[in-house]
């Protein structure tokens, strides 16, 4: 599956990239950079996962524009949001 190249999250506009390896390199499958506003998902990932991983990245970035990065720990707020 495609996934747009860019994805607006309030104000902010994030691109979308596919890193092949990304999980065997930095153990995870997704990340999101608020500050540079860039969501990396790695390209090895079967269409299902890709999708979960897309949609978690997405609600890091909506998470990082609300007062609720600033009353929880990054630990807190992982775990909020892999239950979502």
């Amino acid at each position: 599956m495609k996934f747009p190249k860019k994805v607006k999250v309030g104000h902010k506009v994030f691109v979308i990239s596919e890193d092949k390896g990304l999980a065997s390199i930095a153990e995870v499958t997704g990340v999101c950079g608020a500050d540079t506003q860039q969501i990396r998902i790695d390209g090895d990932l079967g269409d299902d996962t890709r999708k979960e991983t897309v949609l978690h990245e997405l609600l890091h970035g909506m998470w990082n524009l609300t007062l609720l990065e600033k009353l929880y720990t990054a630990d807190q707020a992982e775990q909020v949001i892999y239950a979502l």
